[in-house]
């Protein structure tokens, strides 16, 4: 890199970056294996059996070119501006478009500078802000669009060795472009009593690098595609207060995100658990609606005809497209897959020799899918749970909770993918919090120390939720509930300095 920075009289600062950067890898694998050895001390490969024996060996390489600079003005520290570039080139692409250029400006307004405001004496900064720029992405396989050939055997009288294509490739292959535009504001007034920032985004990626899917008779695996468009804006706020009231000094800070994803264009839509349509977010939740639990014999036969011949206390689904059956033609798009917003609040509170900190986080109307676990009786090898116990239907507990009883894989339960998998994930944990005293100077030096803390901690102490495993944030969609949660953890601790 080179920098040069100028200072032009006292009003105007200039600040210029050059760069330029290259990567290269070199991957190199050879490998042997032989089983059946006479004795542990012995490690030389020939002392194995030679019977079953492999060996194995394999390269790949890729490299990364990047040419890149900065350039930096600002006015009395009032005006702020700022442009990037980068040009960078990838092996990963075809010589004819390898080569992308990406560019990003940025400016600022202090209008909190401005003279006009200068008699508002208990305002401390007021700034406006406005950004776009773009980045690329080409990590998506070594050769992704090089016909690689694999070795193969052909049967001419005896068998003889060849190569064979095992894929399709596009050779016009492009950088993935996401473009951001940004504009914010920061405010903070009276010497931080109370603070704001504001942001609205919008990004937008093209030219989105994936593999689409192909028929099996095509007897080639897919290739990789430019196929898609997507699209993200959102809210950001985040509001604090600090102040200090005699001895007590103390800082809240909460925040709030709001973002709506839409998928604006693709080659090849998927229309699995998690579907990928134009026009709706990103891996939405597409399946059967469940909308009760058949009660009475004479219910299902006057009902749409569902899978795998119900009875009683099994789950009833919702004929979406009134066709009088009850199969995949049923699907719908489901709101959950994205929460509807992220929040979370932080405070730090110190009065004489004692310290405090809590941080507490939330995520909001969000649905995890979970099939097994806690909601299958017995599978997780342990009684059910004690809302399976309690609120499964019986023909004497008309439950429309729960459905009866029942087997894991058991079809008119568990064979059609619906809503009654998902659940509400939306919580609230209490993830920090510390409490300390700072033993004064004076004590901590008789007994010989410098500086002596002691101090209680934890971690994910508190969790508000009505999600029924066993955690709302780790639990992987369409798993089963048993994934490993985040620990309580509970510390008492002392820190000198000597």
């Amino acid at each position: 890199t080179l920098n040069y920075r100028k200072k032009i009289g006292v009003d105007h600062n200039i600040n210029v970056l050059d760069g330029y950067n290259q990567e290269t890898s070199y991957y190199r694998q050879l490998g042997g294996t032989r089983v059946t050895f006479p004795a542990t001390s012995l490690n030389e490969l020939n002392a194995g059996s030679a019977t079953g024996q492999t060996t194995r060996g394999t390269a790949s390489e890729w490299a990364i070119q990047s040419f890149f600079g900065r350039f930096n003005y600002d006015f009395r520290s009032k005006y702020l501006f700022e442009v990037n570039a980068r040009y960078d080139g990838t092996s990963r692409l075809h010589p004819d478009t390898r080569w992308g250029f990406f560019p990003s400006v940025s400016a600022g307004w202090r209008m909190s500078e401005e003279s006009f405001m200068q008699n508002l004496g208990w305002l401390d900064n007021l700034k406006l802000r406005a950004s776009w720029g773009q980045l690329g992405k080409q990590n998506v396989g070594t050769y992704p669009y090089q016909h690689v050939l694999s070795s193969s055997q052909y049967p001419f009288g005896s068998l003889e060795p060849g190569a064979r294509l095992t894929r399709l490739v596009d050779q016009t292959l492009k950088w993935e472009t996401t473009s951001v535009t940004d504009f914010g504001l920061d405010a903070s007034i009276k010497n931080g009593l109370l603070s704001l920032t504001v942001d609205w985004y919008n990004k937008v990626t093209n030219d989105i690098l994936y593999s689409i899917p192909v028929p099996a008779s095509v007897g080639l695996s897919a290739p990789t595609v430019n196929g898609g468009k997507m699209k993200n804006t959102g809210w950001d706020f985040e509001l604090g207060h600090a102040n200090q009231i005699g001895e007590l000094r103390y800082d809240v800070t909460g925040n709030i995100s709001f973002f709506k994803n839409e998928v604006i264009d693709i080659i090849s839509p998927t229309l699995s658990t998690n579907t990928v349509q134009e026009g709706i977010p990103y891996g939405s939740w597409y399946m059967v609606e469940w909308i009760g639990i058949f009660q009475t014999q004479d219910e299902i036969d006057e009902g749409p005809k569902h899978q795998f011949n119900p009875k009683p206390g099994d789950l009833k689904f919702r004929d979406a497209n009134n066709d009088g059956v009850i199969n995949a033609n049923d699907r719908v798009v489901v709101d959950g897959y994205y929460p509807d917003f992220y929040y979370g609040l932080n405070a730090n509170v110190y009065w004489k020799n004692f310290d405090f900190t809590i941080f507490f986080q939330g995520v909001q109307g969000i649905k995890n899918y979970s099939t097994n676990w806690g909601i299958t009786p017995y599978t997780q090898g342990s009684p059910p749970t004690m809302d399976l116990v309690k609120n499964h239907w019986t023909p004497e507990n008309k439950s429309q909770t729960h459905p009866a009883m029942y087997r894991s894989g058991y079809n008119p339960v568990t064979g059609t993918t619906s809503t009654y998998w998902l659940f509400d994930a939306s919580y609230l944990r209490l993830k920090n919090l510390r409490l300390g005293y700072t033993l004064p100077a004076s004590f901590a030096q008789k007994i010989g120390m410098k500086e002596a803390q002691v101090y209680f901690s934890g971690d994910n102490v508190l969790t508000f939720t009505k999600y029924p495993g066993s955690d709302p944030e780790r639990t992987s969609q369409g798993a089963a509930l048993s994934i490993y949660p985040n620990l309580r953890t509970l510390a008492f601790g002392i820190k000198v300095k000597l």
